[in-house]
């Protein structure tokens, strides 16, 4: 039978939101308020008290009631409880850089969203004799990065996304301290990447790092997609025509270059250049999520960075003895890799990429190797020693 103080006692903490397990702590009797739901491990340690001992427990049990109200104090004790913060993701310890590629692009979630920017923004004029006025849209990047352009505090009312091959893969929302930064590069390769591929200016990728959060974000199509958090360290344009460029002027004046004639041929190193580029990109696309990826996606940031490293593979042949009256050849990438470092730094996590290089016309011929030791442990990852180059069987 159930103590009328007990239950009395039980009543008001239920009103002051006191866990069953505290009102047992507390109770007259001493009794554990599992007992009372009928909780069979509990109840096998009750023990009726005495009538003495009851009234001695009610006695002095009753003043501390009344000088501590807030009987909920103890309630961090309880077992079980779990701060729903605890597996948010955003603890420093468990978050989860992102080093990914690819092209930038946007979204507005709701059609009043897409309404008022096309309210906002000026009808373009178009040239001509008479000059056209066409209606606004917000869909097209030229007038939206012009609008955006003349307007940079808009810029936080889109979604802007990161796409591979026109599928959006992540929600882009830039480092709170440096917001205007990060914002005004997504702008600027909103408009690069509508630019003629010719074009010096043209941006064909962004390489983006930031912090993976445990937020989604819903599109305009549907589709939920996960948000990172941009910084602006590390985050670059790949200017891929005026890379070319350089990388050709790289190759043709090269002193040590036995590439008199090929280097010559303006348009075959193009195509070349071009041909890698691709390789690059589409053979090895990727979330850049895990720190194999993140290598990877770094080491070919660093490709779009350095022309030299580009020049070095393509006159790969260099490093090859060439017989007596066969002219060397620009030497395609044939792959890269990535493993574990055998060894790494103290709070390091370290990967080796290997680049090889192949000659294109003869199979046969020893491949080069140039190998790169890369951290990824933090959000920016970074390069630990000098590239080496050797040669293995192909």
């Amino acid at each position: 039978m159930v103590n009328p103080d007990v239950a009395q006692l039980a009543s008001q903490a239920a009103g002051a939101g006191v866990a069953p397990a505290e009102v047992g702590a507390a109770g007259p009797s001493g009794v554990n308020a599992a007992a009372e739901t009928g909780t069979s491990a509990a109840a096998a340690d009750v023990r009726p008290a005495a009538p003495d001992a009851a009234t001695n427990t009610r006695e002095s049990a009753a003043p501390s009631v009344e000088r501590s109200p807030s009987v909920a104090t103890p309630r961090a004790t309880v077992t079980g409880v779990v701060p729903s913060s605890a597996d948010c993701g955003c603890n420093g310890d468990k978050r989860s850089n992102v080093f990914a590629i690819g092209q930038i692009g946007t979204d507005f979630a709701t059609e009043a969203r897409r309404d008022s920017f096309r309210q906002l923004m000026p009808r373009p004029i178009l040239p001509g004799s008479p000059p056209t006025s066409v209606p606004q849209n917000p869909y097209d990047f030229r007038q939206l990065a012009a609008y955006l352009n003349d307007n940079p505090w808009e810029s936080t009312k889109l979604i802007w996304t990161l796409n591979l091959e026109l599928t959006p893969i992540y929600a882009l929302e830039a480092e709170l301290a440096y917001a205007d930064s990060v914002y005004e590069i997504f702008r600027d390769a909103l408009e690069s990447q509508t630019l003629p591929i010719d074009d010096p200016a043209y941006v064909s990728r962004l390489s983006v790092p930031g912090v993976l959060t445990n937020r989604t974000t819903r599109l305009f199509s549907g589709q939920t997609v996960p948000v990172v958090v941009v910084q602006r360290r590390g985050l670059y344009s790949w200017q891929e025509t005026a890379l070319v460029d350089s990388a050709i002027e790289a190759v043709q004046t090269r002193a040590d270059s036995p590439l008199a004639d090929a280097a010559a041929d303006t348009d075959y190193v193009r195509k070349t250049l071009r041909i890698f580029l691709d390789k690059v990109y589409f053979q090895l696309r990727n979330l850049g999520q895990s720190p194999p990826d993140r290598a990877i996606n770094f080491a070919a940031t660093n490709a779009f960075l350095f022309t030299e490293g580009i020049a070095n593979g393509l006159l790969s042949a260099q490093y090859m003895p060439t017989p007596a009256g066969q002219a060397a050849r620009l030497y395609s990438l044939d792959n890269i890799s990535v493993s574990k470092s055998s060894f790494c730094r103290m709070d390091s996590d370290c990967w080796d990429i290997e680049v090889r290089f192949f000659d294109p016309e003869n199979d046969r011929r020893a491949k080069l190797v140039f190998q790169y030791t890369i951290d990824v442990y933090d959000t920016m990852p970074v390069s630990l020693a000098p590239t080496h180059q050797f040669l293995v069987a192909s």
